[in-house]
């Protein structure tokens, strides 16, 4: 074999070395391109629908249930204040403040309970922009004569610390603009007296 083609084949041998390296390269820039792309549409997903803060104001009516309901029936509709939080559009966090309040059948007057909650509810997905809130809350529950200031204790109930069970239809108007239709199951811990089911209805709005 002569020099000259000895050296054609190693020229050769070069490109195609030079050529495999380079579609290796090509292909992991690319590789990562589509990882860095496919975050970046997950991350604009997340922030177009769901925005990090919420403020909420609703109206809600509580019902007695077992115990409760010997010595109560239906209260009224009354504001609900709420300030949420979203950890990674799996779970929406925060605090809310409201009246519970319920009918008193002997005296027929109103227990309004001070009622100041921390909630922590999972986001499920069922159809853009319909989702399901499912979680529980601790409440903290200060019974008292009226719904105005300066309060004044019910010297017929204990301050207690509450559980709930909650869930809410939410449906996203925009992505700022979230509405809830929500039902909570809560109860005080200390005693069987102050137990009921809430219903109502929430417009939570960011201004993220």
């Amino acid at each position: 074999m002569d020099n000259t083609l000895k050296k054609q084949i190693y020229l050769l041998l070069i490109l195609i070395s030079s050529s495999i390296i380079l579609s290796g390269n090509s292909n992991a820039e690319e590789a990562d391109n589509g990882e860095e792309l496919t975050r970046s549409r997950n991350y604009s997903h997340r922030q177009l629908f769901f925005k990090k803060t919420y403020y909420g104001v609703g109206l809600a009516k509580n019902t007695p249930i077992r115990k409760s309901e010997d010595f109560f029936t239906s209260g009224y509709y009354h504001p609900k204040y709420t300030y949420k939080f979203n950890l990674e559009d799996r779970w929406l966090t925060g605090v809310s403040v409201q009246f519970k309040t319920l009918r008193k059948k002997d005296l027929n007057e109103t227990l309004a309970i001070l009622a100041i909650s921390q909630q922590s509810m999972y986001l499920i997905r069922l159809y853009h922009p319909t989702y399901l809130q499912v979680g529980g809350k601790l409440l903290y529950l200060l019974p008292t004569n009226k719904t105005s200031l300066p309060l004044k204790k019910d010297t017929d109930y204990s301050i207690e610390v509450g559980l709930a069970l909650s869930s809410a239809f939410t449906y996203a108007l925009t992505d700022k603009i979230l509405a809830n239709i929500f039902i909570d199951v809560w109860r005080g811990t200390k005693t069987k007296s102050l137990q009921a089911y809430e219903a109502g209805i929430e417009i939570d709005y960011s201004f993220n």
